[in-house]
């Protein structure tokens, strides 16, 4: 009923206004919601200052048309390769259209890309899910075994990196500038035996384990310092660390 109520509010704002991505989009999506899909993708399909490949994927899914979905699911995991909800509705589309090989394949090539990333918490999460699928699979133990000594070690490393941060004084009356960042960063550096680059990097890669390692920054070194430290390193000011 409050739905209804939304739809008629949204159509009539949309008749005084009939380009306006805005309410195209607040209309498709709550088509979306009450299950009216066809409708739903005849507005997405006219949003074009705003990815919606999502929202219509999962039109398409409602419609039981995985191999349309297939489609725009790649483009979004090309853009945010890091969500694992995107792969997994990628995966049901190829197992709804009788291709499991294919989203075991994919399973496979995700989990090594996280552990390529150093993102072993992820990865530990879908190695257990893909041995729901292919049990028995020598994939499964070789990469558990080694995703959990690395992570082992990575949490040490982190925590250590922590640790000199929290040690280090920060405090300038006159606000922090560069040298004080550069300073910052160098310390470290030197105390804690890492390279900028990783340090940047694992900043930079969202979620690391369970320790939310940019977070955890934050909280020592205000994200806003972070910003400037990110800048700095882009411009090449921490080459000679």
């Amino acid at each position: 009923m409050i739905r209804n109520l939304q739809l008629n509010i949204i159509k009539k704002a949309l008749k005084f206004d009939s380009t306006n991505e805005k309410i195209l989009d607040n209309l498709a999506y709550s088509l979306k919601m009450i299950g009216r899909y066809s409708e739903a993708l005849t507005y997405y399909k006219r949003v074009t200052q705003k990815n919606v490949d999502w929202d219509m994927a999962m039109c398409y899914m409602g419609m039981k048309k995985y191999a349309e979905a297939i489609p725009l699911l790649d483009n979004v995991i090309r853009e945010v390769p890091f969500r694992d909800d995107y792969l997994d509705q990628k995966c049901e589309c190829l197992i709804e259209l009788g291709r499991k090989g294919e989203a075991v394949v994919l399973y496979k090539n995700f989990v090594d890309f996280l552990m390529d990333e150093e993102c072993y918490e992820w990865a530990l999460k879908r190695i257990d899910l893909l041995s729901k699928i292919i049990p028995n699979d020598p994939f499964i133990e070789g990469r558990r075994e080694k995703s959990l000594k690395n992570k082992e070690l990575l949490e040490i490393r982190f925590k250590s990196i922590l640790k000199v941060m929290s040690n280090y004084s920060m405090y300038n009356p006159n606000g922090l500038d560069e040298n004080d960042l550069y300073g910052f960063i160098k310390f470290v550096c030197e105390e804690s035996g890492e390279s900028v680059d990783d340090i940047v990097r694992w900043y930079r890669t969202p979620m690391f384990g369970s320790l939310y390692f940019k977070a955890m920054c934050d909280d020592v070194l205000y994200y806003g310092h972070w910003e400037k430290i990110e800048k700095m390193y882009d411009e090449g000011k921490f080459k000679d660390l």
